[in-house]
């Protein structure tokens, strides 16, 4: 099973100007790239994943467990390794590097968990989140995912209108964004009745909740959670609209969390600790699917194993 680090932005961070030029130039930031770029001959000589399309398409299973939830039996299983790393942040020009271990994306999301939860968010909500290319974004889908909240992921394309219409669609009662697109949220907060929260990442503004300043204050353990079943809802995505207004498309912890694993398996091609690099950003469910699919379960298997476990 893949278990890939996932490479945002740009590239990773060890690669070459050269090859960070070949990733921008030619766009194949969405196809296992480095298998075919990397000077490095343990990734160049690799064999693929799939290398029998019958033989596969006959032989391979996904196992559904009844019980399944992302978070706790996926990330935070991979997070008892404290060092092994989860995720690399690009900044636009590629040269500087933030890093997450597993470890500290479980204590991350078990904070903004607990965040919502003292905002009395519950299980079944739902939370528009429209942010950059950014870790806090990890975070708080993740933080949702294990309360069963569900996220609403959206572009920073967004225009007011656009978020007004999808609050209201959804009665989200949470709305998540950062200081550069804060602004439109706040022109549409009056039409949104169900709207009782509004979140700011990296930044402050009067009349929001700041993350900056109340992560800190909860604590990175997250306990008494009820379990989430593999048909519970896990996310909502809203079509691009082009034909009539954006619909809502509801995943399920199983249809998306686990559906991907085929993704990084044989789409991507994802190595074991292999990166896997994307410029999309994090609203596209092409880039989303990326982190529930490198991110995948810890075995050499494809049935994630749940766990009962919620520290």
């Amino acid at each position: 099973m893949a278990d890939g680090v996932r490479l945002h932005i740009v590239s990773p961070v060890d690669l070459s100007r050269q090859e960070r030029s070949l990733i921008i130039s030619t766009r194949l930031y969405r196809y296992p790239i480095l298998h075919t770029i990397r000077e490095r001959g343990e990734m160049r000589d690799a064999p693929p994943n799939m290398t029998d399309y019958e033989e596969t398409r006959r032989t391979f299973n996904l196992d559904v467990p009844e019980r399944f939830n992302f978070g706790f039996d996926v990330v935070d299983k991979w997070a008892e390794d404290h060092t092994k790393l989860a995720l690399v942040s690009l900044d636009p020009t590629g040269e500087h590097a933030q890093k997450h271990t597993f470890w500290e994306m479980k204590v991350l999301s078990n904070k903004f968990a607990n965040l919502l939860r003292s905002l009395d968010v519950r299980k079944g909500d739902r939370v528009f989140i429209m942010a950059p290319r950014i870790p806090e974004w990890y975070a708080a889908v993740l933080g949702m995912m294990k309360l069963g909240v569900v996220p609403m992921p959206a572009t920073t394309m967004c225009t007011p209108h656009d978020i007004e219409y999808r609050i209201n669609r959804a009665e989200a009662s949470v709305a998540i964004t950062d200081l550069e697109n804060a602004a439109k949220v706040e022109e549409i907060v009056a039409s949104c009745p169900s709207l009782k929260h509004i979140i700011l990442v990296n930044g402050e503004k009067r009349g929001w909740i700041n993350w900056d300043e109340e992560l800190p204050r909860m604590s990175g353990h997250l306990e008494d959670v009820a379990p989430t079943n593999s048909d519970d809802p896990l996310l909502i995505y809203f079509t691009s609209g082009t034909v009539g207004q954006p619909k809502m498309v509801l995943h399920t912890q199983a249809s998306y969390a686990i559906a991907h694993i085929i993704t990084a398996k044989f789409w991507q091609d994802i190595k074991s600790n292999g990166p896997s690099p994307t410029r999309d950003g994090p609203r596209w469910p092409t880039a989303s699917s990326l982190d529930s699919g490198p991110w995948g379960p810890p075995s050499s298997s494809t049935t994630p194993e749940a766990d009962s476990t919620r520290t």
